[in-house]
């Protein structure tokens, strides 16, 4: 946690600026031509505010296309519609994608990294570039990421232990990770889509799921799952995609605005943990039930899953091992780097 408390003030001063910028955003003359950007943020979620800000510097720089942003509930349809040209743009995150580019779930595999530190400086390194290649490979774009925390677990009771969730139905994402993970604690899983998992959790199909909570504490699952168990057990990255044909006909001048728009990730990671501190104590005065997990709890979670992580790269098949490998090298070359 104590990288929340060194980036708050940060974060909010850069939410501030991002916030104040869109707001001074001049207006896209008439002439320009027409971009959806897709986006599966809700309200009130520093999610949304990427998106917005993405589309405000984008439009600002007058480099002749005029871009507005979308709503789709689903991330793995907007990583679709954008393969498929029906959208130019999408802000997603990789879990998202993964469905269309596999390889991508690597980077989810569950308790992938032992330190916030070791994360970043191999993302910086290794990760936005392998990520980068993966894109490529599918016909889209990567012209930025960012970071969005961890997914803990959200329940309708209290489920601090891993025996709480012994044949709970649980809302299993379309991903090797989630599988691994929910499989592990002994979950009675129900695979689903996002767009599909909060009248789920409305209707009782299901009890539980993990979220992101600058996510979770955006949507409906707030108040019918109102207990979140902070396990950071999967870390998110997320990206903004471009269709390659789209991008293609871009001009120079317009590709360099795409590329420039998106936050960087030490910027996104600050907002986002300072909009966890607020969100927070939001969720808590509202009668939420949110609780931090300590190293030792933690590790009962984690004896449980790390023996299987090699499970979810076979599962997820394709050049995952070698995306795998390359993250592994990553995190040996961290350890081994001059302190």
């Amino acid at each position: 946690m104590t990288d929340r408390k060194t980036a708050r003030r940060r974060g909010l001063v850069l939410g501030g600026l991002a916030t104040l910028a869109l707001a001074l955003a001049p207006s896209v003359p008439s002439a320009a031509e027409p971009w959806k950007l897709g986006s599966a943020a809700q309200p009130g979620s520093p999610l949304i505010t990427f998106a917005d800000s993405f589309v405000g510097a984008v439009n600002r720089a007058g480099v002749g296309i005029a871009v507005e942003r979308q709503f789709v509930g689903s991330e793995q349809e907007l990583t679709n519609q954008v393969v498929r040209g029906r959208l130019q743009m999408a802000q997603v995150s990789f879990a998202g994608s993964s469905v269309v580019v596999g390889e991508l779930a690597t980077f989810n595999v569950p308790y992938l990294w032992s330190s916030p530190e070791e994360r970043d400086w191999v993302m910086e390194k290794v990760g936005l570039e392998l990520a980068t290649r993966l894109y490529a490979e599918k016909g889209l774009v990567m012209v930025g990421a960012y970071d969005t925390r961890y997914s803990g677990l959200l329940c309708k009771i209290d489920c601090r232990k891993p025996e709480s969730l012994k044949g709970v139905k649980a809302r299993v994402a379309p991903t090797a990770a989630s599988r691994l993970f929910w499989r592990q604690v002994g979950a009675n899983g129900v695979q689903m889509s996002l767009a599909d998992l909060f009248p789920a959790l409305q209707q009782g199909v299901v009890e539980a799921a993990d979220l992101a909570f600058i996510y979770y504490v955006t949507t409906p699952a707030a108040q019918t799952n109102p207990y979140f168990v902070d396990t950071q057990h999967l870390h998110h990255h997320g990206a903004f995609i471009v269709n390659r044909v789209a991008f293609d006909k871009l001009s120079p001048a317009a590709q360099q605005a795409l590329r420039a728009a998106r936050p960087s990730l030490p910027a996104s990671r600050a907002i986002n943990i300072a909009a966890e501190v607020e969100l927070i104590a939001k969720f808590r005065a509202g009668g939420g039930h949110y609780y931090p997990v300590s190293a030792a709890e933690s590790e009962e979670w984690r004896k449980l899953v790390v023996p299987s992580q090699g499970d979810v790269v076979k599962e997820i098949g394709g050049r995952a091992q070698e995306v795998f490998d390359a993250l592994m090298k990553g995190k040996a070359d961290y350890a081994a780097r001059p302190k």
